[in-house]
């Protein structure tokens, strides 16, 4: 057990370090497009995000998704989940992957919010398994919680924490599993722009600054961008919105000459 200890948390630093802080299990072509700039989105992808986004969905709603970063195949992660409306709050459902088959990081979620006036409110139960080859699994629960606030009819204020109860990775060792702490503003003066600012701060990392911006050539057709820094990433997206469906890609590169980050993700959104 302790040798799976130590190779667990050398394989969990290649991992963080080769995405590069982006938050453990950030997902979505549109929140990559954003330089994942999305504690304040509230769309089926939040669920992935900031829970409490979730919360005032009107449509039950499927969503697929997969990013490969820097070309490198083991650098692969997958998402899907399901998002069900209903009278007392929103439910969702969510599965993500990452890795291959030498190491490897799952999480299944399960996920409630509910909308009180201007406040939108969340919390996820999340069970992670990370597995090494010839070693076995290590399975664990994390616990995330956000809100969402409308503080004027343009301005939005969001924040979210994962694994609030900074579950334990290896009891031999002490080491917890990482802990994010997300907060920012987002600023929509009308319906075609969304300028999002935001700072993240995992316990073990410098903090990260992000800036994205969403602006609509036309209501079915979104463009995106956005920089991070520690380290420094640049991005950009593009979305297509065909009736119910909700289409999105997005890439990204890195000051460190590690090549680009593809990410390709569609939302089904059911008719209630």
């Amino acid at each position: 057990m302790y040798r799976f200890s130590i190779l667990l948390i050398l394989f969990l630093g290649i991992s963080l370090s080769a995405q590069a802080q982006d938050g453990n299990f950030n997902s979505g072509a549109r929140s990559l497009g954003m330089a994942h700039a999305n504690t304040t989105l509230s769309d089926e992808w939040a669920m992935f995000n900031n829970i409490a986004g979730i919360a005032g969905q009107s449509q039950y709603s499927a969503v697929a998704g997969i990013e490969n970063r820097y070309g490198i195949s083991s650098f692969t992660s997958m998402s899907a989940g399901f998002l069900a409306p209903s009278k007392i709050g929103n439910f969702g459902i969510s599965a993500f992957r990452f890795g291959d088959n030498l190491f490897n990081q799952s999480k299944i979620g399960l996920g409630y919010a509910h909308e009180i006036g201007l406040f939108k409110l969340g919390v996820q139960v999340n069970y992670l398994q990370y597995s090494i080859e010839t070693l076995g699994s290590k399975g664990l629960l994390a616990v995330e919680v956000g809100g969402i606030a409308q503080i004027t009819p343009e301005l939005f204020f969001g924040a979210h924490i994962f694994n609030i109860n900074q579950a334990v990775l290896s009891p031999e060792t002490g080491e917890r599993l990482p802990t994010l702490m997300k907060a920012g503003l987002s600023y929509r003066p009308g319906d075609k722009i969304t300028l999002s600012v935001e700072t993240w701060k995992d316990i073990e990392y410098p903090a990260s600054l992000r800036a994205g911006l969403e602006y609509k050539i036309l209501d079915k057709l979104p463009i995106r961008t956005g920089i991070a820094t520690a380290p420094f990433h640049q991005y950009f997206g593009l979305g297509f919105a065909p009736k119910n469906f909700r289409i999105d890609y997005a890439l990204s590169n890195t000051s460190r000459n590690l090549g680009l980050s593809h990410s390709f993700s569609v939302s089904y959104l059911l008719n209630r």
